[in-house]
């Protein structure tokens, strides 16, 4: 072991802590620290930090995560626009300012409802979702916009593409919206929401998997053409480590991961750039679903000795991922 690796009580506090320093006193999650500017906030990469926040919360009991997550939750559900979408802002002389578009519709709503279903489960947070249980509907809403006849969803009602990404991230939304609706005792809503994230579920594994290659296509058009190269890191790859990391263990997928193991995985023993720490936080989801501990158990050890007091993670969802990473038991 290398003497410099901290534990990991010592790493995911300071990935927490990095992500406190991108929140403003509002409970806006930027995407770089608050004294940067200009600087940004795209609410997909903040949902994501605040489910880390949660975790850490989980895992040290901390009360300043735990409120910090939903202090972001509220000022996320209540920047909502009309139909439970949400623009993208622009930080500039301490002034947050929308950029009145947004990259997706699906995946910010889908992540919004993770949040809000980790605060519930893992920070005492039932009374908080129950008191804004219409805002989960309104995510649900915003996630319908662009829910096709298929199961699959568009990007955005504007950019017809069904991605792999986002639709396994819809999965999950769902998911969270049901499991919610269920503990709120929203029979219909949980009913409904279960039927949307099956059938998802089941497009994800028809109309997106490429039979003659063996893998995920990482986009359907409009026309039912299908992305299908593997050769980039993003989205090629990154795409079925994400499907593997959070949809359901399945054969297909243990399979799936062996093979993209034994053709792709390389990490150095040190993880000294941006995408090289990226590459790792996602080998290491994919390697606990598929039950590969020692793997696991390598990528953590790299993790634990990146030096978050001396550089910068981008963008701020790099932490809570982290953070996934390393509470993970391998």
């Amino acid at each position: 072991m290398f003497r410099w690796q901290v534990s990991t009580v010592v790493q995911t506090q300071r990935a927490a802590d990095a992500i406190l320093a991108r929140q403003l006193p509002n409970g806006a999650i930027l995407v770089d620290p608050t004294s940067v500017s200009p600087n940004w906030l795209m609410p997909y990469y903040s949902n994501l930090a605040c489910i880390g926040l949660i975790i850490t919360y989980k895992t040290l009991r901390i009360g300043a995560y735990r409120d910090s997550a939903q202090r972001w939750l509220e000022w996320y559900s209540s920047h909502m626009n009309p139909d439970g979408t949400m623009y993208d802002y622009t930080y500039e002389n301490g002034t947050l300012t929308s950029r009145d578009t947004y990259d997706s519709s699906d995946s910010y709503a889908a992540t919004f409802l993770e949040g809000m279903e980790h605060l519930r489960r893992h920070a005492g947070g039932t009374n908080y979702v129950r008191t804004r249980y219409p805002r989960v509907r309104k995510a649900v809403q915003a996630i319908q916009l662009t829910y096709q006849s298929d199961g699959l969803c568009w990007a955005r009602p504007d950019y017809p593409v069904k991605y792999l990404m986002d639709n396994v991230e819809v999965y999950l939304g769902l998911q969270a919206a049901a499991q919610i609706a269920r503990v709120l005792r929203q029979d219909s809503d949980m009913q409904q929401w279960r039927q949307l994230a099956s059938k998802t579920l089941m497009a994800i594994e028809t109309l997106l998997w490429y039979d003659a290659g063996g893998y995920y296509a990482w986009a359907r058009h409009q026309n039912n053409a299908l992305e299908t190269r593997l050769s980039e890191w993003y989205p090629d790859l990154m795409a079925q480590l994400m499907a593997i990391a959070w949809l359901p263990s399945s054969s297909r997928r243990q399979i799936l991961y062996q093979t993209l193991k034994a053709q792709f995985y390389s990490l150095p023993p040190s993880l000294t750039t941006n995408l090289e720490i990226e590459q790792a936080i996602w080998w290491g989801l994919a390697a606990r679903a598929a039950g590969d501990s020692s793997t696991l158990s390598a990528i953590q050890d790299k993790l634990l000795r990146v030096d978050l007091r001396r550089r910068q993670l981008y963008p701020v969802s790099l932490y809570g991922h982290l953070i996934r990473v390393l509470n993970i038991v391998a």
